[in-house]
This record gives structure tokens, sequence and C-alpha cells, in this order.
């Protein structure tokens, strides 16, 4: 099973998702432009989701203290937010005034989980 890093509605059990909204969008996606709430899987950090059947990177990933592999403080395995799709090759996620912009990218070699 490919580790999804995206997830839509959060659950309401703090920031970790049910099974079924961590599918959501794996290989869909939102309208072009409308914000959606999103939980991202933050675990080794902010670094890559999976959006309509494509693997996202983000143009400059977001660790914790320990560098990479580490979430960023306070945020742990998932990070409430929004999710915005501006095109075909950029979306951005917003949370705790953090903006972190993803492109399309290659399938991760490794995954952290």
């Amino acid at each position: 099973m490919l580790l999804l890093a995206l997830v839509v509605a959060c659950g309401a059990q703090g920031d970790n998702p049910t099974a079924a909204q961590e599918t959501a969008f794996a290989e869909t996606s939102p309208s072009i432009g409308e914000p959606v709430e999103y939980c991202l899987y933050t675990h080794c950090g902010a670094e890559r989701m999976m959006l309509d059947g494509r693997w996202w990177e983000a143009t400059e990933p977001v660790y914790g203290d320990e560098g990479r592999g580490s979430s960023p403080e306070g945020w742990g395995d998932y990070k409430r937010g929004t999710l915005t799709l501006l095109s075909d090759s950029k979306a951005v996620f917003e949370t705790d005034d953090v903006e972190i912009a993803f492109e399309p990218g290659q399938p991760p070699t490794n995954l952290c989980r």
C-alpha cells in the first residue's frame, strides 16, 4: 500500500484522519483555486504528498529541529491546514503561519511511516 501523505478533513480526534479521509484525494483532486481542509502527513517532515494519482514534493520541505526525517516542532504525525490547488503543477498547504508550496515530483525511494 502506498503512503498517502495528504488527506482531507482531519478527523474529529485531533489531527489524525480516518482511513477514508486519508485516501480521499489520492486519486482525485480538489478544484483549482478552491481551498480545502487537509491533514498533511508530517511524521518525517513536511516534504511530499500524493494528490490525484501523482506524487508532489515540497519546493522547500519543512522539518523539525533534528532536520530531515523529523516533524516540525508540535506538529506530530499529521498537521491540519488548508490546501489550495493553484494549477496542474502547483499546490499550496497553509497552516499556523507556514506556507508550503508543492510541485509534481518523483515517487519516493523510501517511505517514512
